[in-house]
């Protein structure tokens, strides 16, 4: 492997960001999810007044915001494992000479 004398690899974030942007995106669509299940019991459905007279009165509001939230926690869970992944292959693959200034080596602070 050759390597330039002052080569220096760009910042992990840096090369990263597109991740950022996703994360960022996730609550935008849960939100819309939750907004399409109530419509759809309220409208679509009528199964609003069924759930509203059950003996749990929180049956609706569980339908309505589990697998949304479940969504979004799982999203965060899987982007944070993907970029933890990502650096472990930027820190073994990049030489220590070619690491940019100032680029932390401690994982939580990159992911955080």
């Amino acid at each position: 492997m050759v390597l330039l004398p002052n080569a220096h690899m760009v910042h992990f974030q840096e090369l990263t960001h597109e991740l950022g942007g996703l994360a960022s995106s996730i609550p935008f669509f849960s939100f819309l999810m939750i907004r399409d299940h109530n419509r759809y019991f309220k409208s679509e459905t009528q199964s609003i007044y069924l759930m509203l007279r059950l003996p749990k009165r929180t049956e609706y509001h569980k339908r309505c915001w589990a697998l949304p939230i479940a969504v979004l926690l799982l999203s965060y869970v899987f982007l944070t494992i993907a970029k933890a992944i990502f650096f472990a292959y930027y820190k073994n693959m990049v030489p220590l000479s070619a690491w940019p200034s100032g680029q932390s080596m401690n994982l939580w602070s990159v992911i955080l």
